[in-house]
């Protein structure tokens, strides 16, 4: 879906819209405000306290690239790419641009290119992590079940520190089972656990 960033990103949001094919929508919504001369730095910290980077840019396409606005209209407009750059502390392991490009039927697909020819490196997997969005909940069984693979591997104390943000009470996440449908609930010194 040529939209599907903004789209899932405002749905996530409980921001609700029609579909649009306008090209620019497609990557401009990651960025602040579509400040899109800036840069996106997501940084990690792992456990050896080594730092991982990984870096957004927007910019202008290398070469003209044309595309419909509108699967019912003829006009057209250049796009920019997305260039990702991953980098462990402070080395530079990945460099790649991705863009989107029409195939002969006239259908966008997403191209990848690397912008230089790098010695292959093995870069680790990161440890397991999940999205939930605040508000929409696709299924409170696959919230428990997401939770459940992270108490498998003792990790549920990292979730419950990032959620005491949220609720500074919280002491203890369980899953209980009710009318047959498992759900994640939180103890926060009431009598009784609440759903979270």
């Amino acid at each position: 879906m040529l939209n599907e960033i903004p789209f899932q990103l405002n749905f996530d949001r409980g921001v609700f819209q029609e579909q649009t094919f306008d090209v620019e929508e497609v990557c401009e919504w990651l960025f602040y405000n579509k400040q899109v001369s800036k840069v996106i730095k997501i940084k990690i910290v792992d456990k050896n306290d080594e730092e991982s980077e990984l870096i957004l840019s927007l910019n202008k396409a290398l070469s003209p690239r044309l595309f419909p606005l509108s699967p019912k209209q003829n006009s057209r407009k250049t796009i920019k790419d997305l260039k990702l750059e991953f980098k462990k502390t402070g080395q530079k392991l990945l460099e790649f641009t991705t863009f989107l490009t029409p195939d002969q039927e006239e259908r966008m697909r997403i191209e990848i290119q690397q912008d230089k020819e790098e010695e292959a490196r093995e870069i680790e997997v990161f440890p397991p992590s999940a999205f939930l969005s605040s508000r929409l909940r696709v299924s409170p069984t696959e919230d428990a079940e997401i939770f459940s693979q992270f108490e498998a591997i003792n990790q549920q104390n990292e979730i419950i520190e990032i959620l005491k943000i949220v609720e500074p009470r919280l002491k203890r996440l369980a899953v209980l089972v009710t009318g047959g449908i498992p759900m994640i609930h939180g103890d926060i010194g009431a009598d009784y656990l609440i759903p979270v």
